[in-house]
């Protein structure tokens, strides 16, 4: 387990998942006929031997489109117009880790990264966030640990990650501490009640009171200020995803390739086997809570790596996966995605020519 907990160190939220047998459309996503409407962005100016990385977007309650990412390590910000055209680039920060672009209950897009709260003396050291209201950016606040992992918002409007180093953290409260973890993910459904996963990856000498070390599960019914018993969903391996839909329900991925669905009046299901080997994955829910993929095996010395959309039907089948496009290898082999109102999925990805592009289906 200790060479997952360094796939932790190095991926971030990565996350492996993959399809069955094809399935039935259904309302927004895309037919197999569908054309891929791909457009290069003018995104903010580059400084010699710099690039883009870490693109992501999401919808406005108004259903602006907006995108962030990485300029040499300045996040900037641009929003689409309703003719499709984009605004200037946008300085939200100097310098940004490991950004992240959420859409707030209230309908606001707010990004978040981790990094210095004063940039000037390099001190403070935090998970930091701005919310666009009204056309006007929040001032830069912290809301977090800098050892936070992937943020998200309660009920209230909230932010809220787990964190650690080699435990896991909520806050001050601690989920998981008696032996080493990593990688925590958190969910937060629509009653309020917390829902956390992570791996257990004990050292040499805590195998033999720890176990082998896997998948751990414990939640939350007072806002994270007691948990449950963790429980072992699976042993030797860990966790790549974890989203809580309208209905309460929980969707997981693990490393593994399975994925598992929560529900609060039956608990968890049993492992359906997804079988694409790909090691990168981000996923957004829809308006009718079907879930959409996308996902890049970049853990290979293939030079023409390529980001691939599957998503789930209402029956629990997964369509075929469809090529998206070819993976930068250099700078950032990652891809976003979100959906509008109507579920239709839209992409943002750094090419291999550099630029970066936001697609959707015709």
């Amino acid at each position: 387990m200790r060479k997952t907990a360094l796939l932790w160190l190095m991926m971030s939220a990565l996350i492996v998942a993959g399809c069955g047998s094809p399935g039935r459309s259904q309302p927004g996503t895309p037919d197999s006929s569908a054309a891929l409407e791909a457009n290069a962005i003018s995104a903010a100016p580059l400084a010699t031997d710099a690039r883009y990385e870490t693109p992501r977007i999401a919808f406005d309650n108004a259903g602006a489109l907006h995108l962030t990412y990485l300029a040499g390590g300045q996040l900037f910000h641009q929003q689409r117009a309703d003719d499709g055209s984009w605004s200037a680039p946008e300085l939200l920060r100097e310098q940004a880790g490991g950004p992240t672009l959420l859409r707030r209950p209230n309908g606001e897009v707010c990004a978040l990264w981790t990094g210095y709260e004063d940039i000037a003396n390099l001190q403070g050291n935090a998970l930091q966030m701005r919310c666009l209201s009204n056309g006007v950016w929040s001032p830069a606040a912290s809301v977090g640990s800098f050892y936070a992992y992937e943020p998200v918002f309660a009920p209230d409007g909230t932010p809220h990650a787990l964190s650690g180093n080699n435990s896991i953290n909520l806050g001050e409260v601690l989920v998981s501490g008696e032996c080493s973890s990593v990688g925590g993910l958190l969910a937060i459904d629509p009653s309020g009640h917390y829902h956390a996963v992570w791996a257990l990856s004990p050292l040499p000498g805590e195998v033999a009171s720890c176990g082998p070390g896997g998948t751990m599960y414990s939640s939350s019914g007072d806002g994270g200020k007691t948990w449950s018993k963790p429980e072992l969903l699976a042993e030797e391996t860990d966790p790549r995803l974890l989203l809580a839909d309208k209905q309460g329900r929980l969707h997981l991925l693990l490393f593994d390739g399975s994925y598992r669905q929560w529900q609060p009046d039956k608990g968890w299901g049993k492992p359906v086997e997804l079988k694409l080997p790909f090691n990168y994955i981000r996923a957004t829910l829809d308006a009718n809570d079907a879930i959409h993929l996308v996902a890049t095996d970049f853990l290979t010395s293939d030079p023409n790596l390529q980001h691939y959309y599957v998503y789930q039907n209402k029956d629990g089948s997964w369509n075929a996966p469809r090529t998206i496009a070819q993976a930068d290898t250099i700078a950032d082999p990652t891809i976003a995605i979100t959906a509008d109102s109507g579920g239709k999925p839209y992409f943002a990805w750094v090419g291999k020519d550099g630029k970066v592009y936001v697609a959707r289906y015709k």
